[in-house]
């Protein structure tokens, strides 16, 4: 009963504190690929521990014989000492049915994400081919529209950016390359699989306990990834065609480049201080800590009695 506790007091504990400490921190957007695997490292240790407690709950069926069963019983040792749920196989049901249910509801809400996403890509993208002029370059669509929009529909070999007239005509050859290189980072570094899984965290999670803080986070922070992919030379520049395309629209499922455009803009424009390795490994350290913790915490009484039947002088 302890560990079970433990581990859901750890779940809501990070849950309510964690996404306070992120939203603190300078260092995201500094570095938004960290940004980015904090946010989502802090969600999938949420359900992790959410995992991990009904573990600890349907261990309790385990044999209490061997190495591997006395471990894991140990786990729930406390839980067993209740007479009714030590006869009752109905408690380690439920506890399986929380633990697996709740992976398969994770899994689940991605193929179904995926699914949706290729069935809405597939019909924009013959849409598209119809509506659209074909551009000098072979991976840019122009949208016949007086809207100023890029967008990009990812899909592997068959991604394609889409610009509008509209865009054409306020941009300038040099803003538009950094906008196309924008959105091309979008598809080099798969930025719609990482929403993809945060949106499966805020789904099951029922945008609680920071999943959907963690979402719109994750939201910004891959268009900034993408910036300091496109601007490495000249920030200004994709600056100014930030603001142009800050009121253009994009369909479902795709990356547009006016998204977050105040915060984006005030980045792009002033100078970012790296972050030292020192720091970078620090960050990763403390993520891969924290994502640890609650196979830690559930698995801490058994590796004990193990411990102790083996070195009882130390314990």
């Amino acid at each position: 009963m302890t560990t079970t506790l433990g581990l859901l007091l750890f779940g809501v504990g990070l849950g309510v504190l964690g996404p306070r400490r992120l939203e603190r921190s300078s260092w995201l957007t500094r570095s938004p690929l960290l940004g980015i695997l904090a946010w989502l490292t802090l969600s999938l240790t949420v359900f992790v521990s959410f995992v991990w407690a009904g573990v600890t709950v349907a261990a309790h069926a385990m044999p209490d014989g061997g190495w591997l069963g006395s471990a894991v019983h140990a786990c729930s040792v406390l839980l067993s000492e209740e007479g009714v749920w030590k006869q009752s196989p109905v408690i380690p049901a439920l506890g399986a049915a929380l633990s697996f249910g709740a992976v398969g509801a994770l899994f689940g809400a991605v193929q179904i994400a995926r699914r949706r996403e290729r069935s809405q890509l597939r019909r924009k993208r013959d849409l598209l081919e119809v509506v659209c002029a074909p551009h000098s370059e072979p991976d840019v669509m122009v949208l016949e529209h007086h809207v100023p929009s890029v967008f990009c529909l990812p899909g592997g070999r068959g991604a394609s950016v889409v610009v509008s007239r509209g865009a054409l005509d306020c941009l300038s050859e040099s803003q538009l390359q950094q906008v196309l290189a924008h959105e091309r980072a979008h598809l080099a570094s798969r930025h719609h699989l990482i929403l993809r899984w945060a949106d499966a965290f805020a789904v099951v999670l029922r945008g609680r306990l920071g999943s959907a803080q963690a979402r719109i986070r994750i939201a910004e922070l891959v268009e900034m990834h993408a910036d300091d992919a496109a601007g490495r030379h000249n920030r200004r520049d994709l600056a100014e065609a930030v603001i142009a395309l800050a009121g253009g629209a994009h369909p479902t499922g795709a990356l547009g480049a006016g998204g977050s455009a105040l915060s984006r803009v005030r980045r792009l424009t002033a100078p970012v201080k790296p972050i030292s390795q020192v720091a970078r490994g620090g960050i990763l350290l403390s993520l891969l800590t924290m994502v640890l913790a609650p196979g830690i915490i559930a698995l801490t009484p058994g590796l004990s009695a193990i411990f102790v039947d083996a070195c009882p002088f130390f314990f």
